[in-house]
């Protein structure tokens, strides 16, 4: 089968080789790069919005690297083969799960009162070193959270586009995506959707209609 070698929205994901198609609604991506580093994404097959990213690099041993989630949530881990691990109802789940136009992270179980939180866009040494920071005056919170689109394009965090809320026992943090950001999305839904089917599918699901990015 002959593969498509996609055009990238950024220079990390340059030279990977794609396949791509759709079921359930959701157009799912793999995409593998020449050093053996790996790269699934999830697009809603309607709107082209990510629901999934996750990268798997490859250690300088040559070694295999565990899943990093970038969107979406990683799933319960396991003991054994059958046996899921519950998470305890009183420690801090942190997920991302974005909006069109807002990079967006949930902190869930944290039932601190709002005055409690203090959340800061704070710049690094390079542009592409700046991170997001949560805190807790009790001090019994604490989360660094890396915009990684952002340090790829080589974007600084501007404080003004952060903004946050809390609610319940959920904490809500929004950073506003800059337009570079937004086109290389919408560049990334199109490649993508240009990629073959693989071969066990039959090609049937790359017949589908292509999504188009919607950013409003």
């Amino acid at each position: 089968m002959l593969l498509l070698l996609l055009a990238s929205p950024n220079a990390m994901d340059s030279g990977g080789t794609s396949t791509s198609f759709v079921r359930g609604g959701r157009r799912q991506v793999q995409t593998s790069f020449p050093d053996g580093s790996e790269l699934v994404e999830e697009f809603d097959a309607a709107s082209g919005r990510c629901l999934m990213r996750k990268r798997k690099a490859v250690s300088t041993i040559g070694r295999q690297a565990e899943w990093a989630w970038e969107i979406g949530e990683a799933p319960i881990a396991r003991v054994g083969d059958s046996t899921p691990m519950v998470p305890s109802a009183e420690n801090p789940a942190f997920a991302r799960s974005d909006s069109g136009g807002d990079f967006v992270w949930r902190v869930r179980n944290l039932a601190y009162p709002k005055s409690t939180y203090s959340v800061t866009a704070e710049p690094g040494a390079m542009p592409a070193e700046g991170r997001i920071v949560i805190r807790t005056s009790n001090k019994k919170y604490f989360k660094k959270i890396e915009v990684p689109e952002m340090a790829r394009l080589g974007l600084a965090l501007d404080a003004a586009a952060l903004s946050w809320e809390h609610s319940g026992t959920t904490l809500l943090v929004k950073y506003a995506k800059p337009e570079k950001v937004l086109k290389a999305e919408k560049k990334r839904v199109k490649d993508v959707a240009k990629a073959p089917a693989p071969a066990s599918s039959g090609g049937a699901a790359a017949a589908d209609a292509p999504p188009e990015c919607n950013n409003q």
